[in-house]
């Protein structure tokens, strides 16, 4: 019997040997990878904590130039950082075998590419906070775009418990921002801006920013929207109108979700192989580049200084997310400000945390 269950423990270690050390070989081999791109803007070890997205945000308005000051943070919910590689991928075959998808993203009506074009560059970030520290958070939704929003990890920002680490994803979970953690878009509301956030997921509505939706509802003198809408395709519908001159729902600062590469990562799979989710993060680049174009056209535009971001929350393995892995923790962050420096570069991150 004692033979037995030694037998028995002596596997059950060697499975778990096996499992660990694949892992942490696919975690290696995901940093390979992303080493291996020359688009970056900075290095992996400069990886930028997406909290500091809220700090480009402030440093932009509140540098004077005599210009009116304007924000749009385009967020692609879910998006790998690998992705770029889509996106950024000109239909060179070299760059568009086994490996990928296979999908090829027309340059020309490409967001991103936009953004380099024009000056801007792409960045290599990370979210989930610091492995093992008290900002260790959950590399999921709400707490990837509650920090970007706040400027602070779910520890400091209330969606997290005062001990750090997110609770366990599940349904009908709470996870609510404090209200003294205010978002940058209800920060310059309340100093005079037009702003708006925009999304389909019902949990931002209902749980995760009822606090602030609910302070907004007793302040309406406060101009912020939540706009809670069925899809991408008519949030888009949306956005053209708060990018429009004149149009009764003109915004100064507009904060936008696109939903569908996170749907597509849950319901086939997160990964470059995967032409459902690859197709997806494509789309969302186009609406994206309609966005940008749109501003661009402006009759006002000279008079104006905006700050484009684009960015994504978490990525994903498989068909899920929220680990400390680096295909969970590893993202991007698009800018078309070339002010967006070692400022707000990480110090010799390693994939997990700073050092």
């Amino acid at each position: 019997m004692r033979k037995k269950l030694m037998f028995a423990s002596l596997f059950a270690c060697m499975i778990l040997g096996s499992i660990f050390m694949f892992s942490g070989c696919s975690t290696q081999n995901y940093i390979k990878e992303l080493k291996s791109y020359k688009f970056w803007g900075n290095t992996f070890e400069q990886s930028i904590p997406q909290t500091k997205i809220f700090n480009m945000v402030e440093d932009h308005i509140n540098n004077e130039n005599g210009k009116k000051k304007k924000v749009a943070l385009l967020g692609f919910d879910g998006a790998r950082a690998d992705v770029l590689v889509n996106l950024l991928n000109s239909g060179n075959p070299d760059t568009s075998g086994d490996k990928y998808s296979g999908i090829v993203n027309d340059p020309v009506y490409s967001a991103v590419n936009a953004i380099l074009k024009d000056g801007g560059k792409v960045y290599n970030a990370y979210t989930g906070g610091e492995k093992g520290d008290i900002s260790e958070q959950e590399t999921s939704t709400v707490w990837g775009w509650a920090s970007m929003l706040t400027g602070k990890w779910g520890y400091e920002n209330g969606t997290c418990s005062s001990k750090g680490g997110a609770p366990k994803y599940m349904k009908g979970h709470v996870a609510k921002l404090s209200l003294d953690s205010p978002t940058f878009t209800r920060k310059y509301a309340e100093k005079g801006y037009k702003t708006s956030f925009n999304a389909s997921w019902d949990t931002h509505f209902e749980e995760t920013y009822i606090n602030e939706i609910n302070y907004l509802q007793e302040n309406k003198d406060i101009d912020m929207k939540y706009n809670n809408f069925d899809n991408d395709a008519m949030m888009q519908e949306y956005l053209r109108k708060a990018v429009t001159v004149g149009s009764e729902e003109e915004r100064d600062i507009i904060f936008a979700i696109y939903e569908n590469p996170d749907n597509n990562g849950h319901a086939t799979g997160f990964g470059n192989d995967n032409y459902k989710y690859t197709n997806s993060i494509i789309k969302s680049d186009n609406y994206a580049y309609e966005i940008i174009e749109l501003i661009k056209s402006r009759p006002t535009i000279e008079q104006e200084d905006w700050l484009i971001i684009m960015s994504t929350d978490h990525g994903g393995l498989k068909t899920w997310h929220g680990k400390q892995n680096a295909e969970c923790r590893s993202i991007w962050i698009a800018s078309n400000k070339p002010e967006i420096t070692e400022k707000y570069f990480g110090k010799n991150y390693d994939g997990f945390k700073e050092n």
